[in-house]
């Protein structure tokens, strides 16, 4: 099978400005080793998610809208997004292990490898491990040799990264004590190229995960849009859920 190009999951610092929060938070810039350690600890603690969603997806000017979608996530790099119809039954699918990704199409019966990687479902070039994190509202883990700055004001704070190409920025809300931290807007680019920008709502500051999550690339009129409705944090998912079959295979046969 071939597999996705794993990109590295972190980013370039375009210091901290003024901009990137509201203009009546002004910004101090801080360590950074507190916020993402901080923010490790959010995503680590999130083992496994089960969750029925409404979805939306838009690519090239289509929307597709889906009220029944069931949503698995398991450690760090494994999704499944499943759509059911009226009477409870799988209509489509896709799912990623590692750097492979797996797809049931409609009218189709059990999922088959998927070239192209994410790129061609969703429309913007995002590694499964990526889309894990942002699912579940949280930052992916960081690789070695991550340049990284902080700024922080009152209930708030951005987090810029560097690494090589990649830049990364992302805006936290935090508890009055500084900790805490929530994801509320998370942005990748490669060079001057947005790959993504995702946008998190939370009901209150004890959610475990977003109660809104739009993952978007305006450029390429691509959006996911995942409204949860029901959510089970850390409930046994097996491995078997993320079954992908050989190339030339499917699932389920």
């Amino acid at each position: 099978m071939r597999t996705t190009r794993l990109i590295p999951l972190i980013i370039v610092p375009l210091l901290l400005s003024c901009a990137a929060a509201k203009p009546d938070v002004p910004l101090t810039e801080v360590p950074a080793g507190p916020l993402v350690r901080a923010l490790d600890e959010r995503r680590q603690s999130l083992q496994s998610l089960k969750a029925v969603a409404a979805v939306q997806i838009t690519r090239r000017g289509r929307k597709r809208s889906f009220d029944s979608v069931g949503i698995l996530l398991k450690g760090s790099d494994r999704f499944k997004i499943e759509a059911y119809g009226p009477l409870g039954q799988p209509i489509a699918g896709i799912m990623g292990r590692g750097s492979e990704i797996a797809l049931q199409l409609p009218l189709e019966s059990g999922y088959h490898p998927a070239k192209g990687g994410l790129d061609k479902v969703l429309g913007t070039d995002i590694e499964p491990a990526e889309l894990t994190a942002l699912l579940s509202g949280n930052m992916p883990a960081l690789p070695p040799g991550v340049d990284m700055r902080a700024a922080c004001g009152s209930g708030a704070c951005v987090l810029e990264l560097r690494q090589d190409a990649l830049v990364r920025r992302l805006e936290a809300a935090v508890s009055p004590a500084g900790t805490d931290p929530r994801p509320l807007s998370s942005e990748l680019k490669r060079g001057q190229i947005l790959v993504y920008r995702a946008t998190f709502e939370w009901a209150d500051s004890r959610s475990a995960v977003p109660r809104k999550v739009v993952i978007e690339n305006p450029d390429r009129k691509a959006n996911l849009t995942v409204e949860y409705e029901e959510v089970d944090v850390n409930a046994p998912v097996g491995d078997g859920e993320f079954g992908i079959p050989a190339e030339g295979g499917r699932s389920g046969e």
